[in-house]
């Protein structure tokens, strides 16, 4: 999608290259007459017209996305506002990237190497579990972006 988004004449990424995620693809039209046309023709066609998810109506998982679903359709859309709404206290996630390090914080540098401790024993996995709970961090500290780009963490 990014790869249309940078060659259309239409349409224009938001995101520097380096912090594109495949999970949220934002985009204008890069024309304030035209992304204020579009935001009409949504709202006219219902899009804005979204109910939230009662928490005990939501997918499993116990994440930090809120829920919302359009009057009468079945499934629901989550929104992680991670950057606008930070949820640092109450998050439960971890994240094992594809070289085998855990990261307790998409917002963070910091890396456990569970890759080893995979290939020890089950003290060794609990040991790196551990010690990636022990660094999360409460909050952003104000920092946008990381070392990895997103689709080097996976996500």
């Amino acid at each position: 999608l990014y790869d249309f988004l940078d060659e259309s004449k239409l349409f224009k990424a938001t995101a520097q290259k380096e912090y594109r995620s495949l999970m949220n693809v934002t985009f204008v039209t890069g024309d304030a007459d035209k992304d204020a046309a579009f935001v009409k023709a949504a709202a006219a066609e219902g899009l804005p017209a979204l109910e939230p998810v009662a928490k005990d109506d939501a997918p499993g998982g116990g994440g930090p996305a809120k829920y919302w679903k359009f009057p009468g359709a079945q499934g629901t859309v989550g929104f992680i506002s991670a950057v606008s709404n930070h949820f640092c206290s109450q998050c439960n996630r971890l994240r094992l990237t594809a070289d085998g390090k855990i990261r307790p914080c998409l917002f963070s540098d910091e890396e456990i190497d569970v890759k080893a401790a995979l290939q020890g024993s089950d003290d060794d996995v609990r040991a790196a579990l551990y010690a990636a709970l022990h660094v999360k961090p409460d909050a952003h500290h104000h920092k946008e972006g990381t070392d990895r780009r997103m689709s080097q963490i996976g996500g």
